[in-house]
């Protein structure tokens, strides 16, 4: 009778290193490109608050271009975190914008600078490519959200106004709905070819974390500091369901499937509770929780995200990173790592995991879904 292997030898046949991506400091974030040829990378400097972005080709693990060096970031500020890249849905420009003030492009095949640089009055804090248009959209620390024409640099509509600090932007399956999600406790739904609002602000009693659009439906979620997710009609910016779901712990990561049909979350326990923390998968119709609980050794998942098939799922909790299958929750693999993980992603065609280190590495890892 054949013995099944044991559990340490079926996480090496699950998954390997493919590429150690080196950087001169710790790496911030990724991002793939849409045909998975080419990832961006954002790290620490050789020079002081100096962040550099890099071009790499993802099947040789090679740079594909030099390293693009920023503009200085604010000393108080990590450099690598204080950057936010987009690839546009060409794929052939890259977005660079952040503390700055400063929002560029770059081709993708040189890494060399491109069209104007749009200089800001304040910190930049995320960027978002319009899927219907060629225009980009900056969200900044002053309360405003810009629209900007990519081949001209020029604003294509009136600063978007509101109430506080606008720190995410996220666009809805119909390619025209946007949810502009602030820093204090409320979301904002807009029409982005008419530009106007929809509905009344998103209100919470405490400050929101995540807006996250359901890929089918007309359903936009939202989590606050009170541990709640309430689901919203994108449609009318009302309620659609008057019982919020709650799940446990403060809410650090939360992200549907492609489908539509589930939720993954990872949460925090208070530090008054000698618990370790845990992810979960959820029906995202009915609210119910699907299978057991994910477990991590430490007390905080931060990042919670679906490959794009919708078969597997990573949680990461400081330099551990789980990877599930979908729906059954059996794990595929556990990817440790020397020190804290700060972004993982997967490829677009759902082979391999990208993690970002502060150990000055981004790896990426192949992983098999058995």
């Amino acid at each position: 009778m054949t013995r099944p292997p044991r559990r340490e030898y079926a996480d090496r046949m699950a998954h390997s290193l493919l590429h150690d991506l080196r950087h001169n400091g710790m790496v911030g974030r990724g991002v793939y490109r849409h045909d998975g040829a080419v990832l961006a990378t954002v790290a620490e400097g050789k020079e002081r608050n100096v962040p550099e972005v890099h071009l790499w080709d993802t099947s040789s693990g090679l740079l594909r271009a030099p390293c693009i060096r920023l503009q200085p970031q604010f000393a108080w500020l990590d450099p690598s975190f204080s950057m936010d890249i987009q690839f546009s849905p060409r794929g052939d420009l890259l977005a660079t914008g952040g503390s700055d003030k400063v929002l560029q492009f770059w081709e993708t095949t040189s890494g060399c600078r491109t069209g104007p640089a749009i200089k800001h009055r304040s910190r930049i804090y995320c960027l978002a490519f319009h899927p219907l248009r060629d225009w980009i959209l900056t969200a900044c620390d002053n309360k405003q959200v810009y629209v900007w024409d990519i081949q001209t640099g020029e604003p294509v509509v009136d600063p978007l106004p509101h109430k506080s600090a606008v720190c995410a932007l996220e666009f809805g399956p119909d390619r025209k709905t946007l949810a502009v999600q602030c820093k204090g406790m409320t979301v904002q739904l807009w029409n982005s070819i008419a530009w106007r609002r929809i509905g009344r602000p998103l209100r919470h009693r405490l400050r929101v974390n995540h807006v996250r659009f359901s890929p089918i439906g007309t359903t936009v979620l939202t989590t606050s500091e009170d541990r709640l997710i309430r689901f919203w009609n994108s449609r009318a910016g009302k309620l659609r369901r008057r019982k919020p779901l709650a799940i446990g712990g403060w809410i650090q990561a939360v992200n549907y499937s492609p489908d539509g049909t589930l939720l993954l979350t990872g949460n925090e326990h208070t530090p008054y509770k000698d618990l370790a923390c845990e992810a979960q998968l959820w029906d995202a119709k009915t609210g119910a929780p699907i299978g057991n609980p994910i477990q991590h050794d430490m007390r905080v998942v931060r990042i919670a995200v679906f490959s794009p098939d919708g078969r597997l799922a990573a949680t990461v909790s400081e330099n551990k990173v789980v990877v599930t299958s979908v729906p059954d929750g059996a794990i595929i693999a556990k990817l440790k790592h020397k020190t804290a993980v700060d972004d993982a992603v997967f490829s677009p065609d759902s082979r391999h995991l990208m993690t970002c280190c502060t150990d000055n590495h981004a790896r990426i890892w192949r992983i098999k879904a058995n």
